[in-house]
């Protein structure tokens, strides 16, 4: 493994592409976009996100994705969750052999209900030899700037994953491994819609009380959707669960916390998502709780979040509500 592709040059991308420049010769980084590549080419800068960063030598845009898809064993895909399908559709024709391809999109397709490793499959076939996901508490902008950070790489046993963790783990970033690649792809999709209630209730100024029983209880709710999707339980309290939950949920750096903390403070969701841009967890909300409801999947905090981005639900409404259901016994799914 000398060489990588990575498809997709935005914050995480270039993230990644960083990470991977230590151990691989070669990182060819391709995107929709060819005013960032030209800017990685002639400035080695990326002119639209972390402007500070210069791009290690061994970093390359790709102009010839035809190629260059050819010239690796290894695809990183960190394409936006809604845009994974088109995408793969079109360079899927590239492909010559198989490829190992590693997913790092968080999110769930709103068309079809599905993961992006499902949709990846899906399009590519046999031109995916094994498909992979990483995810974890990982804020690109730390990434970038070297700061300890530890993630979680999912898929199938065999050598390759090993050889992928061993790749892509650097001084300042430590992968681990686990086999539950739909819990990990399941953690790192929901936490962004329990990060916009966490910013909700903050800027609603409920309280410390009130964000740690909130985080608490969709922890259990994603732990429980997760089970009944065929995920483990346990794998929810794990750094794609717990750690991506609270990093995104309470991080500064959290564009889905910025978001509800403006919902919080009155702002109109229109005028929210112009300010922040891309809010993921907003547009997983919704195959969320279409999933849920078609397998009467309890999950009551996310449902009300959905009425409250989507149906005008008035905020404290959403709260009374919740706080006023049927009282029963705890039950934490899995975490034993």
């Amino acid at each position: 493994m000398k060489k990588i592709l990575i498809i997709g040059a935005g914050r995480w991308g270039t993230a990644l592409s960083y990470v991977c420049s230590f151990n691989f010769e070669k990182v060819f980084l391709w995107d929709v976009n060819k005013e960032v590549l030209e800017g990685i080419k002639k400035k080695r800068k990326n002119p639209l996100y972390f402007t500070f960063f210069e791009y290690p030598k061994n970093i390359v845009p790709s102009f010839d994705i035809e190629n260059d898809i050819n010239d690796v064993d290894v695809i990183i895909s960190v394409i936006p969750t809604q845009y994974v399908r088109d995408t793969w559709e079109k360079l899927k024709n590239f492909i010559e052999k198989p490829k190992l391809i590693i997913s790092a999109s968080k999110g769930l397709e709103i068309k079809k209900l599905e993961r992006p490793s499902e949709i990846i499959r899906e399009v590519l076939k046999r031109k995916a030899k094994k498909i992979y996901v990483l995810s974890g508490p990982n804020f690109a902008e730390e990434v970038i700037k070297s700061v300890p950070t530890l993630t979680v790489l999912a898929g199938p046993e065999g050598e390759e994953i090993r050889i992928l963790q061993k790749f892509l783990t650097v001084p300042f970033f430590r992968v681990y491994i686990s086999h539950d690649l739909k819990g990990v792809e399941l953690g790192g999709a929901l936490k962004n819609v329990y990060a916009i209630g966490a910013g909700i209730l903050d800027g609603l100024g409920l309280g410390l009380n009130a964000r740690a029983a909130f985080l608490t209880r969709s922890l259990t709710e994603m732990a429980r959707f997760g089970k009944e999707m065929g995920a483990r339980s346990h794998t929810f309290s794990g750094l794609s669960g717990l750690g991506d939950l609270l990093l995104t949920a309470t991080g500064d750096l959290s564009r889905n916390r910025k978001f509800g903390l403006l919902i919080g403070k009155g702002e109109s969701i229109e005028k929210a998502l112009n300010k922040i841009k891309t809010v993921e967890g907003y547009y997983t909300i919704k195959p969320y709780v279409e999933i849920a409801r078609k397998k009467k999947i309890y999950i009551p905090i996310a449902e009300k979040l959905y009425e409250v981005l989507y149906l005008n639900k008035d905020l404290k409404e959403a709260v009374k509500e919740l706080m006023a259901r049927p009282l029963k016994y705890e039950d934490v799914p899995g975490f034993v």
